[in-house]
């Protein structure tokens, strides 16, 4: 690799990061990462990714944080030395360093049947995003098996396949869902024998789903009365961010990519293409909402060239914020109210969904128009929040009147 632009611009760099107030600390970091690549700048490397992988490679320490912070670094570096990109404290940048995928390091035989899966994914008619986590999940399920010498799918058996499942990936990608995911490559697959004797023999484990505990309506209530109060310290960027979760059910990362051009003051409408399913959210929001938002517009966000994007970062470079801001907001708004500040309590953003779904579905709202209002992709995904909707899963409860029960069993 040539590191020209990198040597003879990197002051350029640590100026701008002094100028803009990062921290001694990065920029310390920064300026040791630059220093490490330049003096290892005769190592057989072809992209960044290489240099990624030897610089956590020769770190000592083994902790996962300090590996997101070497990440961290060597991918600022890399978004400067090919792209002039100076960093910025959002993480949406268009040039993103991508790890070396599983997919690239299998042998030719295996890589063609991840051609195939693909090729006959898009004739399923799948989702790219779905695509991507059933290849990759199942790219290091046959890249483990070609640790162990098994290079192709003849020499897989039964037992490499429970052990894998039991034991996990030693580190690599896994996840409860990946022999799912693995099962369901192969039977896209089933008509090459291989594939279909491997989806049969894939053991089928009990999908557990964790009852994530809903806002309570007591909650909701002082929710809304903390976000109408001015001596509590909540900026308007926090409260039009979590007011929009609570008023529209939208997920985080539609909050954080909130455009001007989503929004119809005269009509009083926000729409938007939502990022997770690319259904369109289209709908008359409340007055309090847009009037929450024009107050941060007009009164709190700062005149910047991100002109695109509603919510901004606080301090400069002023940059469109990240996916991310709308949970911190979360965080910071319970803290001034008082709610939910236990340990392991949980604070994520998609309780809001999560209520207003079971609220909905409470007052007998038909479920289309829920899964509607939510913008997903297919009625049967509301079919999570049927697990919170207690005031119609005591109906389905059965009677013990008529067994007998040992006495001391109830008692007052």
């Amino acid at each position: 690799m040539d590191f020209f632009n990198l040597k003879n611009n990197y002051p350029q760099l640590l100026s701008y990061l002094e100028d803009n107030s990062y921290s001694s600390s990065y920029i310390s970091r920064m300026k040791a990462g630059i220093e490490w690549i330049l003096d290892h700048d005769n190592e057989p490397w072809t992209s960044y990714c290489d240099v990624l992988e030897a610089r956590i490679a020769a770190c000592s320490s083994q902790s996962p944080i300090v590996h997101k912070v070497i990440k961290a670094i060597i991918s600022a570096i890399y978004r400067f030395d090919l792209y002039d990109e100076l960093p910025s404290r959002s993480r949406n940048s268009k040039h993103k360093l991508l790890p070396i995928f599983a997919t690239d390091k299998l042998n030719p035989c295996y890589r063609s049947i991840i051609d195939r899966f693909i090729e006959a994914a898009r004739i399923h008619g799948l989702k790219a995003s779905t695509v991507d986590t059933i290849r990759e999940n199942t790219a290091c399920f046959l890249l483990s098996m070609q640790d162990k010498g098994k290079t192709s799918l003849e020499m897989i058996s039964e037992d490499d396949l429970l052990e894998y499942t039991l034991t996990g990936n030693n580190g690599g990608r896994f996840c409860a869902d990946t022999p799912r995911f693995v099962r369901y490559f192969f039977a896209i697959l089933k008509n090459e024998p291989e594939c279909a004797r491997l989806a049969v023999l894939v053991p089928r484990i009990k999908q557990k789903r964790k009852n994530q505990p809903i806002l309570t309506d007591e909650e909701v209530t002082k929710i809304r009365r903390g976000l109408d109060r001015e001596d509590l310290g909540i900026t308007l960027r926090d409260r039009s961010m979590v007011i929009m979760l609570l008023r529209l059910w939208l997920r985080r990362a539609d909050v954080a990519n909130l455009r001007f051009s989503d929004i119809d003051w005269k009509q009083e409408r926000i729409t938007l293409r939502t990022e997770k399913t690319g259904e369109i959210f289209d709908a008359v929001v409340p007055v309090e909402v847009l009037n929450t938002i024009y107050r941060y517009i007009t009164e709190e966000r700062p005149q910047c060239s991100e002109e695109e994007f509603v919510f901004v970062t606080k301090v400069p470079p002023y940059n469109h914020v990240s996916t991310k801001a709308p949970y911190h907001a979360v965080t910071r708004v319970f803290a001034a109210i008082g709610i939910r500040q236990e340990p392991g309590a949980h604070l994520g953003t998609h309780q809001f969904r999560r209520y207003g779904a079971t609220a909905a579905l409470k007052e007998g709202i038909p479920r289309p128009l829920i899964s509607s209002a939510l913008a997903h992709a297919s009625p049967s995904s509301i079919t999570p929040y049927l697990r919170a909707d207690f005031a119609h899963l005591k109906a389905c409860a059965l009677s013990i009147e008529t067994f007998p029960v040992a006495e001391g069993v109830f008692h007052e």
